[in-house]
């Protein structure tokens, strides 16, 4: 297609999803498919974006957005959350080895 999606995550915001939780189990990636350049690059310049705005705001900066939807057939972009996934088996791993904070 013409576009792409991009997303961020970071540990500290545990209510986002993870890179895992947009996996899906038994899935098939199609084939025969062409990368056109052009939608690379756009893409890849979102991506070196929102790392930057991640790396530039500080460890504590909380994420509004997570993920980027980019079409570039009707030259739209699209930022949303996506909370993770209830059954994910990382988030779960992740939060069982976290170690728990004393008040």
């Amino acid at each position: 297609g013409l576009g792409g999606f991009v997303v961020g995550w970071r540990p500290s915001n545990r209510d986002l999803a993870c890179p895992a939780c947009f996996l899906t189990r038994g899935g098939r990636l199609p084939r025969n498919e062409s990368i056109l350049a052009p939608v690379t690059a756009v893409v890849a310049s979102t991506a070196a974006w929102f790392v930057m705005t991640l790396l530039t705001h500080g460890p504590r900066f909380r994420l509004e957005t997570n993920c980027v939807a980019i079409d570039l057939r009707t030259f739209t972009m699209e930022g949303f959350r996506t909370a993770r996934r209830p059954d994910c088996s990382s988030c779960w791993r992740r939060r069982a080895t976290e170690p728990r904070r004393v008040k």
